[in-house]
């Protein structure tokens, strides 16, 4: 697989790494993960998404954080900035779960190509995207099975933050009983 090019960073690398680096005011307090719209005339949703608008500072366009989460399995899922101003493309993004990204050759030798998940992407001053680790991931890989957790590790990694410069709270709603909770009915006693 290609790796995304950014012409648009490689140009102006500068204003990507200060709109990297500074905090960046959600337009809301909170990130509202909903299933989907279910697709290809499948009768229930596979996945539940959820977006929120950010101010980002740049010379164009809008920003928001997009989250994807799979409802087959929680622990996989995805947070993903877009910015205009830098092309369609994520211009930032984490990865929960999934195969290790493969960066380009860069004269270290190919065992530092390989980048596992979970794991961080930004675009380097080629206008390539890379991923990498930070020992915050590593750290907190239980952590990071919990949706709502991983996401603001992204957001502290991406410096996003809500109107009142708190953590952007993260709400998922899968529409579904969680099985990974207690029994519910544990001490309920019914009827005969």
């Amino acid at each position: 697989m290609p790796a995304e090019f950014f012409p648009k960073i490689k140009q102006d690398f500068s204003t990507y790494e200060k709109f990297r680096k500074r905090k960046k005011p959600a337009k809301g307090h909170t990130l509202a993960i909903d299933p989907e719209k279910p697709r290809n005339g499948k009768k229930t949703a596979s996945r539940c998404v959820g977006e929120l608008q950010i101010e980002a500072s740049l010379p164009s366009g809008d920003c928001k954080i997009h989250a994807r989460v799979s409802i087959a399995d929680n622990k996989n899922y995805t947070a993903r900035i877009f910015a205009d101003y830098f092309g369609e493309a994520p211009c930032l993004r984490f990865c929960s779960t999934g195969r290790p990204h493969i960066n380009r050759e860069r004269g270290k030798g190919l065992p530092d190509r390989v980048v596992p998940t979970p794991h961080f992407h930004k675009v380097d001053k080629r206008g390539i995207m890379e991923a990498y680790q930070k020992d915050t991931l590593l750290k907190n890989v239980k952590q990071i099975e919990d949706v709502a957790s991983g996401i603001n590790l992204f957001c502290q990694e991406s410096n996003v933050v809500s109107p009142d410069d708190a953590s952007v709270v993260v709400k998922l709603n899968t529409g579904e009983l969680g099985l990974s909770i207690d029994d519910p009915f544990q001490n309920v006693r019914f009827l005969p």
